[in-house]
């Protein structure tokens, strides 16, 4: 942020900029559950985690070019150099609403435009993929759920590592290492791109081994969940030991990040399998967990290292990561499941006006999608 040496103009932009901010994060926070939901709507199991991972890659490679475009940006009179940063960033989210509205459907079989062919592969893959109508979400027993606690425990840990690198990596690059902006901007987004396009390829065999029943889903939930923790955390202890060499200490964050989006088709469908009939508020209140890493790692390191900026205080930052992190893994591995668990699918009763009756099922596999073509 720019500053004024007026100090009610200071307090009236630090004010605009954090309302404008926590409204951003409001509005953008249903967009992930959403994505989980749909998933469950279009995408057969076995094909999740490559068109997870594909679409999810889109905050990576955003990241990359929003560094890059916003620094040519500034650089420019382009409606007034900085400010043009937010206006086409603006600009561009609200072509991204308008196309969303009209491309995306809930389900094939609303869809108005899908191909015949395309409607027939989507109600084979989606085959024995049976939900019932839910009439009221199961609180106690979610709350009361070993396996939801466990798998919100692995997800914290794991967006502690994204948040990491999306809110204080670039500050240690450039305060600790004094690395010029621009070059400290290019290195920071480098694990965000490259982590984008890792998950993608590491995410289609793994749907082919799944397919296959060679492994199962617990198996590749928390496997993908140990390797990013092992790696990420082998990486930051790295970094404690290299000092200020920059080449080495560069190559270890982009190894530390670059699996970082393999908590796509590790945590992030985890919830999915265990409440298939509820995935997208399961993947809402992860997703709230996950963004409290988000706000605390910054406030964390400016009180761990008193803005001093030195190495050895830094190493407590990075020690405090790896044992959050690692224990959160601990805990998933341990207690966490990928079966559906019964308040996920099991059927709910209401009453009918004479007596309870059973609330009908609705199916949104092959035959729903078959009685509506």
């Amino acid at each position: 942020m720019l500053f004024s040496r007026d100090p009610g103009t200071n307090f009236c932009a630090c004010r605009e900029y954090l309302v404008t901010f926590f409204g951003h994060t409001d509005i953008h926070g249903p967009i992930i559950p959403i994505i989980f939901y749909m998933l469950n709507k279009w995408i057969p199991e076995h094909e999740r985690s490559f068109h997870a991972s594909f679409i999810l890659s889109g905050y990576g490679i955003g990241s990359f070019l929003a560094v890059i475009v916003s620094g040519s940006l500034c650089g420019t009179t382009f409606l007034g150099g900085w400010p043009s940063v937010f206006y086409i960033g603006g600009l561009s989210g609200v072509l991204w609403c308008f196309t969303c509205s009209y491309f995306m459907h809930e389900s094939p079989d609303i869809h108005p435009r899908i191909s015949e062919e395309e409607f027939r592969t989507i109600v084979t893959g989606l085959e024995g993929n049976k939900k019932e109508r839910i009439q009221s979400i199961p609180w106690k027993n979610m709350i009361l759920s070993i396996p939801l606690w466990a798998l919100a425990i692995g997800f914290f840990g794991q967006f502690w590592l994204l948040g990491f690198f999306s809110t204080v990596h670039a500050l240690y690059m450039g305060t600790v290492l004094k690395l010029p902006m621009s070059t400290n901007g290019i290195l920071s987004c480098l694990p965000h791109l490259l982590r984008a396009f890792a998950t993608c390829l590491a995410s289609y065999p793994v749907d082919l081994l799944l397919k296959r029943q060679v492994v199962s889903k617990g198996f590749v939930r928390k496997g993908a969940t140990v390797i990013n923790t092992v790696v990420s955390c082998g990486a930051f202890l790295g970094i404690t030991y290299v000092g200020r060499d920059i080449t080495s200490t560069t190559v270890l964050f982009i190894l530390g990040g670059v699996l970082g989006e393999f908590v796509t088709f590790g945590v992030c469908l985890a919830g999915n399998d265990i409440a298939p009939n509820l995935s997208g508020t399961v993947s809402g209140i992860l997703n709230i967990l996950g963004v409290f890493p988000f706000f605390v790692i910054p406030a964390l390191v400016g009180w761990m290292t008193q803005f001093q900026n030195t190495i050895e205080e830094w190493k407590k930052v990075f020690y405090t990561t790896i044992l959050i992190v690692s224990i959160s893994t601990l805990i998933f591995v341990i207690f966490g499941d990928t079966d559906p668990q019964p308040w996920g699918v099991a059927s709910v009763k209401s009453k009918s006006k004479d007596e309870n009756t059973e609330v009908n099922e609705t199916e949104t596999g092959p035959k729903a999608i078959e009685n509506s073509a």
